[in-house]
């Protein structure tokens, strides 16, 4: 490939990121968390502060003993788990967890009922949720259309 199409296709895809950066400084003081499950796929995900899948909590705790590779021997898992619980594994685990946990609270603390929901969280605290809508960039138009920006 010569270096002035490299070039001209870098400079496409830089662009195509500056505007969709563009889309979300357009909506200035205005955070989006996105709650969601593994069934809706969130499109332009990237302009969302935050991205919760509320079911992966379930899918955490169920697959634990996959995750670490445990007997089935509750003894000989007990033994493994309590050495598993100071190694990086176990932290990056943990993390997911925490993130996962992080996500049902917030949803219950801003009332989230159903999911997909694309939460607009203002520094006025006049917050909107959009339901049903897994495009960040659509519910962000239709945010603008309803008003709720000045």
């Amino acid at each position: 490939m010569n270096k002035s199409l490299q070039f001209l296709i870098t400079l496409f895809s830089l662009s195509s990121v500056f505007s969709e950066i563009a889309s979300a400084e357009q909506i200035d003081g205005i955070k989006i968390e996105v709650f969601t499950t593994q069934n809706y796929h969130i499109d332009h995900a990237e302009l969302a502060n935050a991205v919760y899948q509320l079911d992966k909590l379930n899918t955490l705790e169920h697959n634990f003993s996959q995750y670490f590779n445990l007997p089935n021997d509750p003894k000989k898992a007990e033994i493994i788990a309590r050495k598993l619980i100071h190694s990086p594994e176990f932290n990056e685990y943990q993390a997911k967890l925490t993130n996962a946990y992080k996500g049902i609270i917030k949803g219950f603390q801003n009332g989230i009922k159903k999911v997909p929901a694309i939460l607009f969280i203002s520094e006025n605290h006049n917050n909107a949720v959009i339901y049903g809508v897994t495009d960040i960039k659509k519910a962000i138009q239709i945010y603008k259309k309803a008003g709720a920006m000045k």
